[in-house]
């Protein structure tokens, strides 16, 4: 609180000169030191009128001026582009859950089903889910209420056999998706074509999978290439005459099958 000026006086009356003198030299003192902080400040002003000055000749006002002005249309546009985006994953996010609701064979439903009998029975819900950023895949082991969360190139708690298993999984229900629909409009469905898909199963999942295409073949013709000898051996132990066998023997060295 500042001290009334009479008051003030009357202080400096009462006290002693040598008390006087030490508050003259701490005011001259507060004085010169103010002083010399005004006169850095109009320095500073001066040197930034200056600056102003040469970047009104310049033209780098404007410039700047533009440069702003077009990253905040940039701005604008990210965040409609956002907006869109966040807008699209909500209703394909509702999609796929009205779609689940209402279609017993709905590709996820497909999936979920051939990934549990690939796994024995091992798994049995796939399901999608929005993370807030963008879709996921989460499945369950049986009887669990938890669900491990993948990402496109990585299984996360999966095996490199269970992953690959569940990318099949989800390639054959889009496929047979496709073809009982093009069965339902009369068109003949294109053979399925897959190269080397069962390298990473074992025994046992390996024959249930084949058991999977012998039902696909059942609707449309379905070709697996594999250079592995025992997966033929478990195809025709496991589907006999439903599955034809055949040997390709290599154009340039007889030997090789």
């Amino acid at each position: 609180m500042k001290m009334p000026f009479e008051e003030y006086i009357k202080e400096l009356g009462d006290q002693k000169s040598a008390d006087l003198e030490v508050k003259i030299q701490e005011i001259d003192q507060s004085t010169e030191r103010l002083d010399l902080e005004v006169k850095t400040l109009a320095l500073q002003k001066q040197h930034m009128e200056t600056i102003l000055g040469e970047l009104v000749k310049s033209g780098e006002a404007a410039r700047a001026r533009q440069l702003y002005e077009d990253a905040k249309v940039r701005l604008e546009e990210a965040v409609r582009d956002w907006k869109l985006n966040h807008l699209s994953l909500l209703c394909l996010n509702q999609a796929i859950e009205k779609n689940r609701q209402s279609n017993t064979q709905s590709p996820l439903v497909r999936a979920a089903g051939f990934f549990q009998r690939m796994t024995l029975g091992r798994f049995e819900k796939v399901e999608f889910d929005d993370d807030g950023k963008r879709l996921v895949l989460k499945v369950s082991r049986k009887g669990s209420k938890e669900f491990m969360v993948l990402s496109a190139t990585e299984g996360i708690g999966l095996s490199e056999g269970t992953a690959d298993q569940l990318w099949l999984a989800l390639r054959l229900a889009g496929i047979e998706t496709r073809v009982d629909q093009m069965i339902r409009e009369g068109q003949s469905p294109m053979p399925v074509i897959l190269d080397d898909v069962l390298i990473t199963f074992d025994n046992d999942r390996t024959k249930a999978t084949l058991e999977l295409l012998a039902e696909l073949g059942e609707k449309t013709q379905v070709l697996v290439f594999t250079h592995h000898t025992h997966v033929c051996d478990l195809a025709r132990d496991v589907l006999r005459d439903r599955v034809d066998v055949v040997e390709l023997v290599s154009a340039t060295n007889p030997n090789v099958v």
